[in-house]
């Protein structure tokens, strides 16, 4: 993916059992199924670069 620097970007992640689907500004770039974990804890990580997040929520539905 072909991200550019000082550029804001709105990410949404949303994970509903295994299902995970990951959108870049409204678009869905990644629909994966995923069966590694079934619980566990929520974060953000960054590999060889600098990133600032900001207005971070977390929503949780039953």
């Amino acid at each position: 993916m072909d991200l550019k620097t000082n550029t804001d970007y709105r990410l949404k992640v949303t994970a509903e059992g295994e299902h995970i689907q990951v959108y870049l500004d409204d678009k869905l770039v990644i629909d994966a199924v995923d069966h590694t974990f079934s619980e566990g804890y929520a974060g953000l990580n960054v590999w060889n670069s600098t990133s600032l997040f900001n207005e971070v929520k977390l929503e949780i539905v039953d």
